[in-house]
């Protein structure tokens, strides 16, 4: 169960340089940012890229000569016109304080995490009491706390959200396309989801799939590229699913990584159904409290390969000879794709038990477990697809080659400079452009052209 916490939050810049500006409080909508709500400063290019090319005095960059033309190249620097991007309307760079009161009842049973999806550094507080990440905090993916046995009744919530990364490197942050000015900028906020969200006592937190072919077989490949291939004697018969005589089908095999998240020591059953599956895979566990990882291999049912997955895991729980041993595989324009759901029981009764000692193989076992309710849930989409060397040095998408498509964009000429061997790297290149990059862009406009800037 997920509730909301959009809506009127209370900010405060703390990281102003003014005092009054920091006592001061502003109401703004979450999720979003301080400019969307239009709270800043004058934006005055103070993080532009390159931004000492324009104002170096020896420098023929083309805006200087707009500046000199309009008169503005005597001008103090925060008066002169931002060259490298359009003009931010509000810019604020710091730490900012997100309040909001917040009314929750805490159910039984159940563990409560807040989540906020796209932030910069960010800290929470309940109450004026810092709260610990559930999870290792990145600027690029949600950042989890655990509020277990804090929130229920009314209670002040704080997001401390600063996007001058402390603790982090600064310069290599804001000056990327994650964050510049130039691409995203370097906003302060929140975007995406801001809730909390209900856990089971012990449920799953993540559930990842890694499929791979094992030994030397023949690829198939899906009926609209058939035609397409150079060799299609390597191919499966358009529109039949089935291989050319002599030929041999290619063998899969399948890592699932399980986590589990315990808020106890946990005995219980994982319950694995695909429909690439021929069977149910019915696993008893034991997990300590806390995170615990758990890899299941799944390889051909008529296999007797060795399969290496390449993941290791504490908790290895075994090899099941359960994948179907005819599967479609996904290619572009063609998503063949596949479900796997992961399921944690916690037996107590004789028909859970004998559920679970046979493995799921009966129909009775099956209707026992069609009876039990899981205590977590989780389904993933997959698919099976190879992508290498097609053997003489292109590359291939199961089997058939394809071009990646060549994208232009942030690709600017190199500075100029040189290096011992006259290649660049190092300043007082008479040459513009170094005879290196030059072969390397030569190399690069010779590749097929595709959309997207």
């Amino acid at each position: 169960m997920e509730y909301s916490l959009e809506g009127k939050w209370q900010v405060c810049l703390t990281g102003a340089e003014d005092q009054t500006e920091r006592e001061l409080c502003h109401e703004m909508i979450l999720p979003g940012t301080l400019d969307e709500n239009r709270i800043g400063y004058r934006d005055t290019g103070k993080n532009q890229w390159h931004m000492e090319e324009t104002n170096n005095e020896e420098n023929d960059h083309p805006a200087k000569e707009n500046m000199e033309a309009s008169g503005l190249e005597s001008a103090p620097k925060e008066h002169k016109p931002i060259a490298t991007r359009f003009t931010r309307k509000y810019t604020y760079e710091g730490e900012v304080r997100l309040t909001r009161m917040v009314h929750f009842t805490e159910k039984p049973g159940k563990r409560v995490f807040l989540e906020a999806e796209r932030v910069r550094v960010l800290s929470l507080l309940i109450d004026g009491q810092e709260v610990p990440h559930a999870l290792p905090p990145s600027i690029s993916t949600p950042q989890v706390f655990e509020v277990t046995g804090k929130m229920d009744g009314t209670h002040e919530i704080t997001l401390l959200s600063d996007n001058s990364y402390p603790g982090l490197p600064r310069e290599q942050i804001i000056y990327s396309s994650a964050a510049t000015d130039e691409t995203q900028t370097n906003w302060n906020g929140v975007l995406g989801y801001l809730r909390l969200r209900e856990e089971q006592e012990v449920f799953l937190r993540e559930v990842r799939v890694y499929p791979k072919m094992t030994g030397d077989a023949v690829l198939p490949t899906g009926k609209r590229y058939a035609r397409r291939l150079e060799n299609t004697q390597n191919t499966v018969l358009a529109g039949t699913g089935q291989m050319p005589v002599g030929e041999q089908a290619a063998r899969w095999a399948v890592s699932a990584i399980i986590e589990i998240d315990a808020g106890r020591a946990f005995g219980g059953r994982l319950r694995l159904c695909s429909d690439a599956f021929t069977t149910e895979v019915i696993i008893p566990i034991s997990v300590p409290e806390g995170c615990t990882e758990i890899a299941v291999e799944i390889v051909s049912a008529d296999s007797d390969d060795t399969f290496e997955t390449g993941r290791s895991s504490e908790n290895t729980t075994g090899r099941y000879a359960v994948l179907k041993p005819e599967l479609c595989l996904w290619d572009e324009d063609e998503g063949n794709l596949y479900e796997l759901t992961a399921q944690l029981f916690e037996a107590e009764g004789a028909a859970e038990a004998a559920a679970c000692e046979d493995n799921g193989k009966t129909a009775q076992s099956n209707h026992a477990f069609a009876q039990m309710e899981a205590l977590s849930e989780k389904t993933i989409r997959f698919g099976f697809r190879v992508f290498g060397d097609n053997g003489r040095g292109r590359l291939a998408l199961n089997g058939r080659t394809i071009f990646f498509a060549r994208r232009g964009k942030l690709c600017g000429i190199p500075g100029r400079g040189t290096s011992a061997d006259g290649q660049g790297g190092l300043a007082g290149d008479p040459e513009p452009v170094p005879l290196l990059w030059r072969q390397l862009y030569a190399f690069s406009f010779a590749l097929p052209a595709g959309g997207g800037v």
